[in-house]
């Protein structure tokens, strides 16, 4: 009989034992880092997979920190190459982090952090995302968005050229000196503001342009297609081109130099 009991209070024990240590687990997850020295001069930025980068005005920009949860650092790769830095995952850190995305109570995330330096071109694909609170200097800048790929930036320069399309977002500020280009297709979603020369829009698919905010005081042509909205704040002079089921709602009283409004389509001009 004693035995009987010894037995059962072990068993007690070793169940105690196992769900504390779970409990230990879960309250401390695993957490990863690594600092990766870069020894090439970059100026552009290429961004993949499930990776968030986050850039910093006061960080070297040949020291690339990586800071992960649930997923090896290790499995961040970092390659500068022809003025190209490219942040991916490997393939086991690609089946990590989807197997984290599916599975909420394994918490997977992988954050960067890189410097802004040089960089004026910004490439982001699959469900990367781009963040930074500095404001970026330079006198061109272009910013390509695809997939799921998400961006919040400040931006100041002469020249801006962004294309977004997939189901990517852009969020942030622009003092364009010169001019802006922007491109919208897809499913993408676009909230600028700041001020503009010269612009250039084109919103395609089913996206979304927000620039009530981002004034244009020169010259500005807009064309709004398939089942898009636009919102337009223009004080110069615009050439608008409406097609399909699109909507734009224009601002700052321009002079309107030509308009093209199919039928289906939406225009509303406020002053």
């Amino acid at each position: 009989m004693k035995k009987v009991i010894l037995s059962m209070l072990c068993l007690l024990l070793g169940v105690g034992v196992c769900a504390a240590k779970k409990r230990d687990r879960k309250a401390e997850p695993f957490v990863n880092a690594r600092e990766v020295t870069v020894t090439d001069a970059y100026n552009e930025l290429e961004v993949m997979d499930m990776i968030h980068v986050f850039l910093e005005e006061d960080r070297d920009p040949s020291m690339v920190r990586i800071e992960t949860e649930g997923i090896s650092a290790d499995e961040v790769q970092v390659e500068a190459e022809s003025g190209i830095l490219t942040l991916s995952c490997t393939s086991e850190g690609q089946k990590a982090m989807r197997k984290g995305n599916w599975k909420r109570n394994r918490a997977r995330s992988i954050n960067v952090y890189v410097g802004v330096g040089a960089l004026d071109k910004f490439i982001c694909t699959g469900m990367a995302t781009i963040h930074t609170e500095a404001t970026i200097e330079q006198p061109s800048i272009q910013i390509d968005i695809t997939g799921m790929g998400d961006a919040e930036m400040n931006l100041a320069c002469d020249r801006l050229l962004m294309t977004l399309s997939g189901m990517s977002d852009f969020k942030g500020m622009a003092e364009c000196r010169d001019e802006a280009r922007i491109d919208l297709s897809g499913m993408s979603d676009c909230r600028i503001e700041g001020e503009t020369k010269d612009f250039n829009l084109y919103v395609g698919g089913m996206s979304d342009y927000k620039g009530q905010m981002f004034e244009a005081s020169g010259k500005t042509r807009c064309t709004v297609s398939g089942m898009s909205d636009a919102k337009v704040n223009c004080t110069g002079t615009i050439e608008l081109e409406l097609d399909g089921w699109s909507g734009l709602k224009l601002s700052g009283d321009p002079q309107v130099l030509s308009s093209s409004v199919m039928k289906g389509s939406s225009l509303k001009m406020k002053k």
